[in-house]
C-alpha cells in the first residue's frame, strides 16, 4: 500500500514538473498578438496572462522556484524507490534513471507540447501559475534581494541590451510581421532620443519671439498672430529673464482675454540636458514647453513636447518631407530653404550668384563655410545673405533660413 503510494505521489510530482516546464515555455513565448487572440476567445483567463507577463521577474522566479522544489522531490523520492526494489544498485541507478526520466517528461515532452500550443496552455496555467506566483512571493522577493546585493558587491551589473542590440531586435521585429515601417522608425526615433540634448533641437534665441511682461494685451495678440509660435517666453526687463510662457494659441482664440489668464510657468532645463530624461520631466510636471539656459543662464532657446515628438518620427516622415517645397517664402527678404536644395536652383529662384569650389547644395555650403558639423541656430554671412541653420538631424542640415542683407537689393 505505501509503495503504491509513493509511485502515485512520484506520478503527481512528474505532473508539476511538466506543469511548470511547460507554464514556463507556453507564458514567454507569447508575443502580444497571441496575448489579444487569448483576451478574445476568453477574457478572464486573457487578463490573467496579460498580469502575470506584466510582473516577468516574479513569474520566473516563482516557476523556477517551484520546478526546483518539484524536481529535488522527484529525485529523493525515485532513489527511495529504487533502493527498496535493488538496495545493491540503488546509487549507480537512481542518478542516471532520474535524470533521463526528467529530462524526458519534466522538460523536453512538455516544452515542446507548450511551444507547439501556447495559447491553449497559457491559458489553462495562468490560475494555478497565479497562485503559484502568490504563494511564491516571499521567497522570490528573498531572491530577488540576493541578486541585487550580488550585483551591487560584485560591480558588475547585469548584461543590458546595447543600442545596436536593440536595433538588432527590431529588424528581427519587422521581420516577423510585429512591426510595421513607421512603428520601427518610431521606436528608433525614442531610442535616439537619448543621444540628443535640448540644445540640438530648440528653437534658438535668434529665432525666438518674445513679449514683455508689460506688453498691451492688443499689441501681444498682433504679434502672437505673426509669430506663429505656440508658446512665446514673457521676459522681465531682457529676453534673459524669461519668467513665463504665453499659450499663443489659447489666447489669440479667446479674444479680449487678459494675458495673465494663458500664461504657464516656466520650466529651466541647460543645454546638455538629454532629451529621454526632458520628455520624462515634461511628463512628472505636466509641462509642455521649456526654457533652455546657457552655461551663464542666459536664454538660449525654448523646446516644446513637440519638438520632441518631431524627431521621434522624423525618420517616418522623411518621405513626406520630400514632397515639400524646396523653397518658400516667409516674409519679404527671407525664405526658408531645403538644405538637400541645389545652389543653382537657389540662384535662379532668388536672383543670387551663391558659388561653392566643395559643395552643391546649400547645406554643403553651410558646413563649408562653417567648417564643422552645423548646430540648429548657426549663422553665417556670405555676398549679402544671411543664411541661418533652422533644424539640423543626424548630423545633416534639413533647412535654412535665408535673409537679405542688402538694403538696396532684396532677394525675390
Amino acid at each position: 500500500m505505501i509503495l503504491l503510494l509513493e509511485i502515485t505521489l512520484l506520478v503527481v510530482l512528474f505532473g508539476l514538473s511538466a506543469f511548470f516546464s511547460g507554464s514556463e515555455s507556453a507564458l514567454f513565448s507569447l508575443d502580444p498578438l497571441q496575448v489579444r487572440r487569448i483576451e478574445t476567445k476568453n477574457p478572464k483567463a486573457g487578463h490573467r496572462v496579460e498580469r502575470l507577463l506584466s510582473m516577468p521577474s516574479q513569474l520566473l522566479s516563482a516557476i523556477l522556484i517551484g520546478n526546483t522544489l518539484v524536481n529535488v522531490a522527484i529525485s529523493n523520492l525515485g532513489y527511495a524507490l529504487i533502493g527498496k526494489a535493488l538496495p545493491s544498485l540503488s546509487l549507480a541507478l537512481s542518478i542516471p534513471t532520474m535524470t533521463v526520466l526528467l529530462l524526458i517528461f519534466g522538460e523536453v515532452a512538455p516544452k515542446r507540447v507548450a511551444l507547439h500550443m501556447p495559447e491553449r496552455i497559457s491559458a489553462l496555467c495562468a490560475l494555478p501559475v497565479g497562485f503559484v506566483t502568490a504563494l511564491m512571493k516571499p521567497l522570490g522577493g528573498l531572491l530577488r534581494r540576493i541578486e541585487h546585493m550580488l550585483e551591487h558587491r560584485s560591480g558588475l551589473p547585469f548584461s543590458k541590451l546595447t543600442e545596436e542590440e536593440y536595433l538588432v531586435a527590431l529588424d528581427e521585429g519587422e521581420k516577423s510581421g510585429l512591426l510595421g515601417r513607421d512603428e520601427r522608425s518610431i521606436v528608433e526615433g525614442i531610442i535616439r532620443l537619448e543621444g540628443l540634448t535640448a540644445a540640438d533641437i530648440m528653437t534658438p534665441r535668434v529665432d525666438l519671439v518674445s513679449l514683455a511682461a508689460d506688453t498691451d494685451p492688443s499689441l501681444a495678440a498682433e504679434i502672437a498672430r505673426k509669430a506663429r509660435f505656440k508658446y512665446l517666453p514673457i521676459y522681465d526687463e531682457t529676453v534673459d529673464r524669461v519668467i513665463k510662457f504665453l499659450d499663443a494659441r489659447r489666447f489669440l482664440l479667446e479674444s479680449g482675454s487678459s494675458v495673465d489668464a494663458f500664461m504657464v510657468n516656466a520650466l529651466f532645463v541647460p543645454e546638455a540636458t538629454p532629451l529621454d530624461k526632458l520628455m520624462m520631466m515634461f511628463q512628472e510636471k505636466k509641462k509642455r514647453v521649456a526654457c533652455v539656459v546657457d552655461e551663464f543662464g542666459g536664454t538660449a532657446g525654448i523646446v516644446t513636447r513637440g519638438d520632441i515628438a518631431e524627431e521621434i518620427v522624423a525618420e517616418s516622415e522623411q518621405d513626406v518631407r520630400k514632397t515639400r517645397t524646396e523653397i518658400k517664402p516667409l516674409g519679404e527678404g527671407r525664405w526658408l530653404v531645403g538644405g538637400d536644395t541645389s545652389l543653382n536652383d537657389v540662384n535662379y529662384e532668388l536672383g543670387l550668384h551663391l558659388e561653392s569650389e566643395g559643395a552643391s547644395r546649400i547645406g554643403g555650403l553651410v558646413s563649408e563655410r562653417l567648417e564643422r558639423i552645423p548646430r540648429r541656430g548657426d549663422v553665417t554671412e556670405y555676398q549679402d545673405c544671411r543664411i541661418i541653420v533652422r533644424s539640423v538631424r543626424n548630423r545633416r542640415v534639413l533647412n535654412v533660413v535665408l535673409e537679405s542683407t542688402n538694403d538696396g537689393d532684396h532677394i525675390s
